[in-house]
Formats: structure tokens, sequence, C-alpha cells
């Protein structure tokens, strides 16, 4: 999970973060949690698709009632990592940028 301020680039750093992890040979989801702000769903599926990440984004009718059932449990042959729970070290590039 991501949290901070309005326009501190959680949405571009969770791409960046995605496309890393896919490009190291694991399967991330993005999923979009920000229900509040108008546009933040399509925003997080715009850097979703250009990063080449898969996002989870409730439609406009469900997305005060998120579904209960849990995804299927990936195999064991499939490498599954969230954007929190990876243990490789980020490029040193994304020291030097901000957004």
């Amino acid at each position: 999970m991501l949290a901070g301020l309005q326009g501190a680039g959680k949405t571009t750093l969770a791409g960046k973060l995605g496309r890393w992890l896919r490009e190291n040979r694991h399967a991330p989801l993005l999923v979009a949690a920000d229900l509040q702000r108008p546009n933040a769903v399509n925003q997080l599926q715009i850097v979703g698709e250009r990063a080449g990440v898969h996002v989870f984004a409730p439609n406009r009718a469900t997305a005060s009632a998120i579904p209960s059932t849990s995804p299927a449990a990936p195999s064991p042959t499939q490498n599954r990592s969230s954007t929190t729970s990876s243990s490789s070290t980020p490029p040193a590039a994304w020291a030097s940028t901000r957004n």
C-alpha cells in the first residue's frame, strides 16, 4: 500500500514499481483503492496499462461494495508479488526521480 499527500507521485511510483516487478519475473497487481477521488481509478488504469501491469478496479456501480470473494490462488509455478512485498532492491535510478 502506498500512502501520501495529493500530488506526491504515489500512482506514478506504483506504475514504476509494477513495471520493475514485471521485468523481474513477478506478476504484480495494482489495486484501485482511492474511491473518493473521481479520476483516481481511471488514472491507475492508464498507468497500469502503460507499465504492462494488471489493474483491479471496481466499476462505479460496485465501488461502494467491493466483492468479498478472494481471487484464485496462483499456481505453484507462478510467482506472485504485490507492490509492497518485494525483497529485491529497486533500481538506483529511482533515487533520482521524483515522479
